[in-house]
This record gives C-alpha cells, sequence and structure tokens, in this order.
C-alpha cells in the first residue's frame, strides 16, 4: 500500500469514532457547575478539618487547613472562629501553611487588616525559612497599591535567603513587565542556579524570560547609536542561537505562544544579521 494512502481500516475506525460521538456526545459543563463542585470540595474538605480539630485540637495543622478553605469559600465566620483559635494557641510557632492562609484571611479587609497582616508577616519570617512569606508580602502589598514595597520584599528574599526560587521567577516576570531588563538578567541567572527550581515549566519558563530580558537590552544597545562591534554580534549570535535551543528542546514545557515569540525574535534577529552583514 501507498504510504500516503488511507489503510481502510482507518477510515472505518474514524467513521466509528464519529458515529460514537453523535451517539454519545460529551455533555458540556457549565463555569455555574463547575463554580459548585469546587465549593462542594471545599465544604467537604473544611467539614473534615473541623472533625480533626474536635479530635485533635492542639494539631494547628488542620486549624490553617479550616482557614483556608473557609476563606476560599468565602465563609468568614468560620474563618473567622479558626483563626482566633490559632491565634490564641499555646504554640506560638505555626506550621510553615498557617501563616499563608492567616494572611490570606486578613486580606479579604486589607486596610482594616493592616496592622494584623504585618504582624502575621514578621512572625513568619521569624520561623520560615522559605521565600512564601515573603511572597505573601508582595501579594499584600500589591492589593493595597504599593507594589514598589512589594518588589522590595521580592528583592529581600532573593538577597537573603539560600533558596529563593519562587520569589526570584515571580520578581523575574515584574523586571520584564517594568522594563528592568538588567536586573531581570541578574534575579533569572540566580533563579536558574538554585535548586529549588524543579519543575520543568518553570525552568523553561525561567529560561525563556531571562532569554527575552538578555534580547530586549541588546537591542536597546542596537537602537542606541552605538558603534557596532565584535561583542554585539556575538550577542547576536548567542541570542539566536539560544532562541533555536529553546524551541527545540523546550517546546512541550512552554505555552504555543511563547513559542511562537521565540519565532518571530529569531526572525528579528536575522533581520538584524542581513542589516549588519553577519
Amino acid at each position: 500500500m501507498d504510504r500516503y494512502e488511507k489503510d481502510e481500516r482507518i477510515e472505518t475506525a474514524d467513521a466509528g469514532l464519529e458515529n460514537d460521538k453523535k451517539e454519545n456526545p460529551v455533555p458540556m459543563v457549565t463555569e455555574e457547575e463547575i463554580y459548585e463542585a469546587d465549593m462542594e470540595a471545599r465544604r467537604e474538605m473544611l467539614d473534615r478539618c473541623r472533625e480533626r480539630i474536635e479530635k485533635f485540637p492542639e494539631r494547628l495543622e488542620y486549624l490553617a487547613g479550616a482557614i483556608g478553605f473557609a476563606t476560599g469559600m468565602g465563609d468568614e465566620d468560620s474563618a473567622r472562629d479558626s483563626y482566633d483559635r490559632l491565634k490564641g494557641a499555646p504554640c506560638k510557632r505555626w506550621p510553615s501553611h498557617a501563616y499563608g492562609a492567616a494572611i490570606d484571611f486578613l486580606m479579604l479587609h486589607p486596610e482594616q487588616n493592616a496592622k494584623e497582616i504585618t504582624a502575621v508577616i514578621q512572625e513568619g519570617k521569624k520561623y520560615l525559612v522559605s521565600d512564601e512569606i515573603f511572597i505573601k508580602e508582595y501579594e499584600y502589598y500589591r492589593c493595597i497599591g504599593e507594589p514598589d514595597k512589594g518588589i522590595d520584599a521580592l528583592k529581600k528574599a532573593v538577597s537573603t535567603l539560600k533558596n529563593a526560587s519562587k520569589a526570584a521567577l515571580l520578581l523575574l516576570s515584574l523586571h520584564l513587565e517594568r522594563g528592568e531588563y538588567d536586573e531581570a538578567v541578574s534575579v533569572g541567572e540566580y533563579a536558574l542556579a538554585t535548586s529549588g527550581i524543579d519543575n520543568p515549566k518553570d525552568i523553561a519558563r525561567a529560561c525563556f524570560q531571562t532569554l527575552l530580558a538578555r534580547d530586549a537590552r541588546f537591542q536597546m544597545a542596537m537602537n542606541s547609536g552605538e558603534r557596532i562591534s565584535g561583542d554585539h554580534e556575538n550577542t547576536l549570535l548567542m541570542l539566536d542561537d539560544m532562541y533555536e535551543y529553546l524551541i527545540n528542546n523546550f517546546s512541550s514545557q512552554l505555552s504555543s505562544m511563547d513559542i511562537e515569540l521565540a519565532r518571530i525574535r529569531k526572525e528579528v534577529l536575522k533581520f538584524h544579521r542581513i542589516r549588519l552583514d553577519i
């Protein structure tokens, strides 16, 4: 059989699939149904936490879970009850996720709870060695319209913690959005060097965003009227190779839009190569 001819067995199978779709159509799920299913799952988890709290009142992780699920459901009364019990517990060092749950609850009314949020953040910094509390601090400042203070919190995490990869990834995106390309390259290299990035998609995203920052920095130099030197030519070739590598090796980790952007950037670099006869 010619390899371009379609096997009759394949055509029969395709026809069977089409008939099956017509006879047994996949039911459409509405956003309302998804929301209700999510709320029901949260209610079940909140009930489980409550049961465990009654059996093991000294286990603060169950109080933290109850705060988180109640906050997600918008049940402020239940969240407040669990938060007050957590705050009144004899043990002053909470489980790591309890700080985030408490801050999320208090941020339902950020201005009203400003002092308490700040106090929880400071307590978290005493005991936690991860960057999660600094990310919560960033979210709080962003929520109240002071993003620069939030960025300072992320910078503090990167400069003081041995491994602040999550804060670094967030900071990388923010620097790139703000056109701070030198800072983006620096924090991107930090993020890639830390062991905390164990998600392939995070690694690919960090590589891509750091490359975009390098590319933007190069384009600014090209448009500034600087004399084109051998360093510029080497940078151009390096950027082209790096985009090619990303396209060939990270296509399953990056979004289709990112891959398309990488291809467009390669075409822009090709334009410069033709213009400069490289």
